[in-house]
């Protein structure tokens, strides 16, 4: 195919490419962006349900508190960690679904004073944190971490996408073969050579002055050596019968009647 062809869809094949990588990456981001709201308007609710039980029994050991953060464990799979602390008394309260995201081992967290650190991933995980308002002390702050983006989200998102590689590559091995097959040019005859010599030489001609000079010598006789004895042939000239001029006039055409045959 030609060089055109070739620029044309290789260009096209770069813009399907990256469009197939920015659609994924779009819908990933998607993904996260929708679990950011949700993230945001459940924390909303668990600082509404902390205030509101802590307003009624002023302890955080309560039945009530706990089952009530039991509950929002259990209906938001996404919340991975609750925690109450001040920075003068420390930690109050702290729940994990996996203790993997803590960096303090469980019995050091009563002696942490000021922020407590988590580790988690920033992309696919979010930290909120908001302050709890309990008269009359109102110095309390909420740490909740959610999860953006579930692994298992993930899989359609790539298997789509590796449907759309798969087909691309398809097309393109597709094109390339059928380059090279219609590239491909019929071989001509093979010549014969003695083994050590090049088939494509030629064979040399023979020239045409040496073909008339052998069918010029073709026509002659063959040199037997001998050397002939007869003798050459004379060459000089053949002398024609004389006329004799003697009594004629050329001027008046007048001669004697006897040379007049000779003459005639």
């Amino acid at each position: 195919m030609g060089k055109k062809f070739t620029s044309v869809y290789t260009g096209i094949s770069l813009v399907l490419l990256v469009a197939t990588l920015l659609f994924t990456l779009g819908r990933i981001l998607s993904l996260r962006s929708e679990g950011l709201d949700a993230s945001k308007a459940v924390h909303s609710s668990l600082r509404k349900m902390l205030e509101e039980g802590l307003a009624q029994e002023k302890s955080f050991q309560s039945p009530l508190l706990k089952s009530s953060i039991q509950q929002a464990f259990q209906r938001t799979p996404s919340l991975m960690l609750v925690i109450v602390y001040s920075f003068d008394e420390g930690i109050h309260y702290l729940r994990a679904r996996n203790s993997n995201i803590l960096t303090t081992p469980l019995s050091e967290l009563d002696a942490i004073r000021g922020f407590p650190q988590f580790h988690y991933n920033s992309f696919t995980h979010v930290k909120i944190t908001s302050s709890l308002s309990i008269p009359p002390n109102t110095s309390f702050l909420l740490d909740a971490v959610y999860l953006l983006i579930d692994p298992s989200e993930l899989v359609p998102i790539f298997r789509d996408s590796l449907i759309l590689l798969l087909l691309l590559s398809g097309v393109t091995l597709g094109v390339y073969f059928y380059g090279k097959e219609s590239g491909k040019k019929i071989p001509g005859p093979l010549v014969a050579t003695n083994s050590g010599e090049d088939a494509r030489t030629p064979t040399p001609q023979p020239l045409a002055s040496e073909s008339l000079s052998l069918e010029k010598e073709g026509t002659e006789p063959p040199d037997t050596g001998t050397p002939s004895t007869e003798p050459p042939p004379s060459k000089e000239p053949i002398e024609s019968p004389s006329i004799e001029q003697c009594l004629f006039s050329p001027a008046t055409g007048l001669g004697w009647q006897q040379h007049l045959e000779k003459r005639l």
